[in-house]
């Protein structure tokens, strides 16, 4: 099992030298059969992005993927915000499964229009190539089995489970 934390983060200048500064990332949690994912983030639309390299880095090596492809999502809604991970979890998969894009890097836009959470976004990443992409583990589905969100005074953690 993977356990490597992933972490995107900003490098910031102070005086006397520079001071790393974690912005976001994820990491495997273990779990008997399936994979179960963390992701932080101070804002909920990094913690949804950093959810897009959590799922990816099940199924392949993200320091492999480079950024030749951008997909546009349709908009995505939910009920609540759990739906709308679902959703957004299942358009990575699904464009995976059909056109074997991997798009681990995003840039996501949440509002709340009246009843429903609305998700925009830019997915970026490039096509597997089984000349240079490991294929890890098969993900089968996203579940609702397990999913949370909670906002923290830190940021944002949700948690995911994946069927593989």
């Amino acid at each position: 099992m993977d356990t490597t934390i992933n972490n995107l983060s900003l490098r910031r200048e102070v005086a006397g030298g520079s001071v790393q500064v974690q912005v976001s990332g994820h990491r495997q949690i273990p779990h008997m059969s399936d994979a179960f994912i963390e992701v932080w983030s101070p804002t909920l639309e990094g913690a949804f992005e950093a959810s897009a390299a959590g799922l990816v880095s099940v199924i392949t090596d993200l320091r492999r993927i480079r950024k030749t492809i951008k997909v546009k999502t349709p908009q995505l809604k939910g009920n609540d915000l759990e739906e709308l991970l679902y959703a957004w979890l299942e358009f990575i998969l699904v464009n995976f499964d059909t056109e074997k894009l991997l798009l681990p890097r995003a840039s996501i836009a949440i509002e709340k229009e009246r009843t429903k959470f609305v998700l925009n976004a830019t997915a970026s990443g490039e096509r597997f190539d089984p000349d240079r992409h490991v294929l890890k583990r098969e993900v089968k589905a996203v579940t609702y089995h397990e999913m949370k969100i909670a906002r923290r005074a830190q940021g944002y953690r949700l948690r995911f489970l994946l069927d593989l």
